[in-house]
């Protein structure tokens, strides 16, 4: 579901950068979802640079989970959709180095996914088997699973 730029734009204007930040990374995943790769790379910028000028003060208790890696993350999605590979990939690898280790599992196996677009094999295989062996080793989750057999 794509969040209309009017409910961006009619948010309140307290709210921090922080969550601005998240509002329009998920507007961003939306809009990339739904092929709209010019606004949801405009969107994208916006979540961005709210970031950038984001304090740990202005951080809602609700909010604690979302980081780097998360904007990281769903950069890399959005620019593999857009066929934006190179920069696809070196978000996703920021992303999963940062990640805690269910994320990373789940992560791996995007960043094996665009490093095969990129036609690395042997970087999307290196991908693949780091996810592989957290989740043999040290994860436990089905979100992490399904993505990583589909890579597999």
């Amino acid at each position: 579901m794509v969040l209309p730029p009017k409910a961006i734009d009619n948010a309140p204007r307290t709210l921090s950068p922080y969550t601005q930040s998240f509002l329009h990374l998920h507007q961003a995943e939306a809009l990339s979802r739904d092929g709209d790769h010019q606004k949801a790379g405009t969107a994208l910028n916006r979540a961005i640079s709210l970031w950038v000028r984001c304090t740990e003060e202005e951080t809602p208790d609700w909010l604690d989970w979302y980081g780097e890696a998360q904007l990281k993350s769903t950069e890399g999605k959005v620019m593999l959709r857009s066929g934006q590979v190179e920069r696809a990939t070196s978000s996703l690898e920021t992303s999963v180095n940062k990640a805690a280790p269910r994320d990373k599992a789940v992560r791996s196996s995007r960043l094996a996914e665009a490093r095969l677009a990129g036609n690395d094999l042997d970087g999307a295989l290196d991908a693949a088997n780091y996810g592989a062996e957290l989740l043999e080793d040290k994860v436990s989750s089905v979100r992490a699973v399904d993505p990583a057999e589909g890579v597999l």
